[in-house]
């Protein structure tokens, strides 16, 4: 299927062969209780005929079907929310334009002070779409803008209503992380690696605590739940965020990376292992590995950050 949009015909065409099937199975049926033909032949073919009206049962569960092109969202879609609202907030005239401008750009950005108007209650999605606008991502990697959005809203969905690991925290940690990269200068250049690396970065932070309950995964483990059970008790809310997010993307309404210049599995595996490394059981391993690596005056210099 090349086209997300043709699944109405390949329903009709796939529905119309099974049904042609179905209605050539009864008639045989019929015939055969008509000329007196033994039980076994009837039964087989009866058994035949609910075997196809089962076919067709999951036939239609498992096509989807899509009544409007997805490339086309109506103004009171989500998609059209979030878009208008990051637009509205790059705009020269913007009331809170100074605080938008310190998104992605300043360590000590507060993104619990950003008001809901300005992201339009949508914080993770509309901060996540400022920072991939400001860097040119989307037009760069040839990103299908609709579905990374469409993206980005349903893994804002999946956040909790948790006092801390909630999309406003996954906002802020984006928002920080971003600014961190370009305080070190490690994607200041425009070459495609490093486009790629930055949206990497974005993606990670973005995905890193969704459906996170508010328990760490020491009380998973502890607790026996059923999410440490099946991840085998191994950095079970990483694998739980990664796999739920990851399965979206490969959905096709929000691939968005089908035509584009990114190669999808390489930036998938460089999103995993940053997810991974947010797991506190390995902090003071990761940190203390980075430090044995980078001289100590190198690390986060603060007098380029102004408070």
């Amino acid at each position: 299927v090349d086209r997300y949009d043709d699944s109405d015909a390949i329903f009709t065409a796939g529905s119309a062969f099974v049904k042609s099937s179905f209605e050539g199975s009864r008639r045989r049926v019929s015939l055969a209780r008509r000329s007196s033909t033994s039980t076994t032949d009837v039964n087989r073919a009866s058994r035949r005929s609910l075997a196809l009206r089962r076919s067709t049962e999951f036939f239609r569960r498992s096509v989807e079907i899509t009544p409007t092109p997805l490339s086309v969202p109506r103004a009171d879609d989500p998609v059209s929310i979030v878009c208008a609202a990051a637009a509205k907030a790059l705009g020269p005239q913007f009331p809170e334009a100074k605080l938008v401008a310190q998104i992605g750009e300043d360590v000590t950005m507060d993104a619990f002070a950003l008001p809901g108007g300005v992201t339009g209650n949508r914080p993770l999605a509309v901060t996540a779409m400022i920072i991939l606008t400001k860097h040119n991502l989307i037009h760069t990697l040839r990103l299908d803008e609709h579905k990374m959005v469409r993206w980005l809203i349903a893994v804002e969905d999946g956040y909790t209503d948790a006092p801390y690991h909630n999309a406003i925290h996954a906002a802020d940690v984006l928002s920080r992380l971003v600014a961190l990269l370009k305080v070190e200068q490690l994607v200041q250049d425009e070459t495609l690696g490093s486009k790629c690396y930055l949206l990497a970065c974005v993606m990670a932070a973005v995905i890193h605590d969704y459906g996170h309950p508010g328990l760490d995964n020491k009380f998973q483990v502890d607790s026996d739940t059923e999410m440490s059970r099946r991840f085998n008790q191994k950095t079970v809310l990483e694998n739980y965020s990664m796999f739920q997010c990851l399965e979206m993307l490969r959905q096709r309404p929000m691939d968005a990376f089908a035509d584009s210049r990114v190669k999808k599995q390489s930036l998938i595996s460089l999103v995993i292992k940053m997810v991974f490394a947010t797991d506190m059981a390995d902090h003071f391993l990761i940190v203390s590995d980075f430090s044995a690596k980078v001289p100590l005056p190198y690390l986060f210099p603060l007098s380029r950050i102004e408070y």
